[in-house]
Formats: structure tokens, sequence, C-alpha cells
């Protein structure tokens, strides 16, 4: 079975409305759930578009401690 998965558009306290998309590109070939046009229809050539957070890394590969990561994280959620 094609590996699903789930996202909501606009979903809060209402719900939303749910749409599935196979996990890889090989779940878009004709599958049963999707049908010829699934993947197309639900989004998954704008998958390329997601940028994933990426955790801060200080200087020799360790990881940075939580309290420069929020700080690092909220001046680029306020477009510092």
């Amino acid at each position: 079975m094609d590996e699903l998965v789930a996202h909501a558009e606009g979903a809060g306290r209402c719900g939303g409305v749910v749409r599935l998309a196979p996990g890889g590109a090989r779940g878009c070939k004709a599958s049963a759930l999707l049908g010829d046009k699934g993947c197309e229809t639900n989004g998954y050539d704008q998958f390329t578009r997601i940028h994933f957070w990426k955790t801060p890394v200080a200087e020799g590969g360790k990881y940075v401690p939580y309290s420069r990561w929020t700080q690092d994280y909220i001046a680029i959620m306020g477009g510092r």
C-alpha cells in the first residue's frame, strides 16, 4: 500500500480540508486510492517549496544550547 501523508488546509478549532498525498514519488504511479491525477490534485508537486528547519550547530559540530536555538528561531521568524 502507498504511504500517505495527510496535511490540513486552514485547519483550526473548526477543522479543515484534509488532503492526502504519497510520502514518496513512487506512490504517485497510478495509486488505486488517489487515481491517475491524485498527486497533481493534492499538491505533491509543491513539496519542494517546503523549507525544513535545521537546528543550528556550533563550531566543532556540537549542537547549540536550546536558549541560543530559540533566540535564532525568534530572529528568523521576526524577520530580523
